[in-house]
């Protein structure tokens, strides 16, 4: 919805770079205008990246963590972006706590980024190889954002909301459940 950046919160200004985050947007401005204009009790979580080990191979972070653990080879379009990854159980508690309050607008994410090297590295821990990966420059996606950090500040002040997965924590979650006789990262 933001277009990249560091920083993100409930102020920073829109600047949807794809049609799923401009949809997003549109449902976002759409429930603003119901609780308003009609006094309709809804809240938005501005959701940054929330992965776990259910989240479809199709996305970077399985698709590492399915072919690293098993040792198979894999394409990348870039490496060097960086997004917020949380855990989807503490998104899921971030919306829950979201509910039990006075309807508002909460950025969710952990305000830290790490690249897309970065996830590979920390799934490397996990195994005795380095991964099988090649860098293909001509798969990365048109008008791609290279940095996507948000500021949790408000939903953390607010509703006391804080993430219990560190970025390590969930990588090792995914590893271990992509390839359960795993050692753990220590």
């Amino acid at each position: 919805m933001f277009g990249g950046g560091r920083g993100l919160g409930e102020k920073s200004a829109f600047a949807p770079r794809s049609p799923y985050a401009l949809a997003k947007l549109a449902a976002h401005h759409a429930c603003g205008v119901y609780r308003k204009a009609y006094g309709v009790k809804v809240s938005c979580g501005i959701l940054f990246n929330h992965e776990s080990p259910l989240r479809g191979r199709d996305f970077v972070t399985r698709k590492i963590t399915y072919h690293v653990s098993k040792d198979l080879p894999y394409n990348l379009a870039n490496m060097t972006s960086r997004r917020d990854w949380g855990h989807a159980a503490d998104y899921v508690r971030a919306m829950h706590l979201m509910l039990q309050s006075e309807p508002d607008d909460f950025v969710v994410a952990t305000g830290e980024s790490h690249s897309v090297a970065d996830f590979v590295k920390e799934a490397e821990k996990h195994v005795p190889w380095k991964s099988k990966h090649s860098v293909i420059v001509a798969t990365e996606r048109p008008w791609d954002v290279t940095e996507l950090e948000g500021d949790p500040s408000k939903i953390r002040e607010t509703l006391g909301w804080a993430p219990t997965y560190t970025f390590a924590s969930m990588v090792s979650e995914m590893m271990l459940s992509d390839s359960p006789g795993l050692r753990l990262a220590s």
